[in-house]
């Protein structure tokens, strides 16, 4: 599986970059919130990262920004990016705002590693329900749109089709 890390501190980034990558994942490293959202924002939705750990304050973008620009071009598609917040603030008002801008978890600097793993493999849970939910749904649309037996489109879908037509 694929994470983001967008860090701004050299040090920080390495040493997270070294951690998953240790435990077997695929990591892209950047230093700027403007190239998470870039890679973030990629026309190709399938090769972006699942996860991405975004530092709250870094040059370019900030943390919060780019969760909420992700959760804005989300809405609509069944992509989804389970985002966790990494930062050193520690007010209440902080954390409620970094969830509020969409991030799914909240991690304090300095992070305890084993916390972070914990966190990860929750987060790689919900991706791979979010994968069977998009499964399935794809399943039910395709079977509700033919026939059992033959395979061939049923009534409704060549009403639509036919609809689809006259309009075109």
């Amino acid at each position: 599986m694929k994470i983001l890390i967008a860090e701004d501190d050299l040090i920080s980034r390495k040493m997270l970059e070294s951690i998953l990558s240790k435990w077997g994942y695929e990591v892209l490293a950047v230093g700027s919130g403007s190239e998470a959202w870039d890679i973030l924002n990629s026309e190709n939705s399938e090769s972006a990262p699942q996860i991405a750990i975004l530092d709250w304050m870094m040059p370019g973008m900030d943390g919060v920004e780019v969760c909420s620009k992700v959760r804005q071009s989300e809405s609509g598609i069944d992509h989804y990016t389970y985002i966790i917040l990494l930062t050193a603030k520690t007010d209440k008002k902080d954390l409620i705002t970094g969830m509020e801008s969409g991030a799914d978890d909240y991690i304090l600097k300095p992070f305890d590693p084993h916390e972070l793993g914990v966190r990860i493999r929750a987060g790689q849970r919900i991706i791979e329900l979010q994968n069977q939910l998009r499964s399935a749904k794809e399943k039910h649309i395709i079977l509700s749109m033919t026939d059992g037996l033959t395979g061939i489109l049923n009534r409704r879908a060549l009403y639509e089709a036919l609809e689809k037509e006259l309009l075109r």
